[in-house]
């Protein structure tokens, strides 16, 4: 077996969902924006332009999509220092063992450049990933397969022969639609029935996905 592996970030390493939601819904309600959360979970692990579609289909072409979103954006930097945001239970477990056992690892994440650095610096997680590649370095982001093809191409490593590790319905797509052997382990989001047959395995957390790695090896 190939120990090829591509992570998303957000809602799989690093809480930085539930920091955004709690940001996008503060900032809304301080602006009259209807925060209704299950409309705003679909904001999760997509692109700025693809949230100014949702934002324009529910509140109508003439609403400021790219006013409201740069100024989220802005609230959330600045609730990042105040607010660190945590890693996942049990992420660096799960880093240091995919390490350990020889896996070629990339980080193929939504988020754009500058906040990934800051994180991945924060947590010094940066040593654990051979390849990073951010939301901004893509022309279509999940749940287009573009973000997972370019990383397992910076890898050198066809997507049959890795692994994909996501947390969201769009990343899931996104690893899925790339032809990867994809691993969902779910937080914000529930995993559609058509989603959890088409993924390699579904599993509850960190700790799990150690597991069914180490199975893999022991299969050998």
């Amino acid at each position: 077996m190939q120990k090829n592996i591509i992570l998303d970030f957000d809602g799989t390493l690093i809480d930085t969902e539930r920091v955004m939601m709690r940001s996008v819904m503060e900032y809304a309600e301080m602006n009259g924006v209807p925060n209704d959360e299950e409309f705003m979970l679909k904001f999760v692990g997509v692109s700025p332009q693809y949230i100014a579609e949702l934002l324009k289909d529910r509140f109508g072409a003439d609403f400021d999509a790219v006013g409201f979103i740069n100024g989220a954006v802005d609230y959330f930097n600045k609730t990042l220092v105040t607010r660190p945001t945590p890693l996942m239970d049990g992420a660096k477990e799960l880093l240091e063992f995919l390490k350990n056992d020889g896996w070629y690892m990339g980080l193929a994440t939504s988020t754009y450049r500058k906040i990934v650095d800051f994180e991945l610096k924060f947590h010094d997680i940066a040593k654990y990933f051979d390849v990073v590649v951010c939301g901004n370095e893509v022309e279509h982001t999940k749940p287009s397969p573009e973000i997972y093809l370019k990383t397992a191409g910076l890898m050198g490593v066809l997507p049959k022969n890795c692994f994909a590790l996501e947390d969201s319905t769009v990343g899931i797509e996104s690893a899925l639609s790339a032809g990867m052997k994809t691993v969902a382990i779910p937080d914000l989001h529930k995993i559609s029935d058509e989603n959890r047959e088409k993924c390699f395995a579904v599993v509850k957390d960190r700790y799990d996905a150690i597991r069914l790695f180490r199975s893999l090896d022991e299969k050998e």
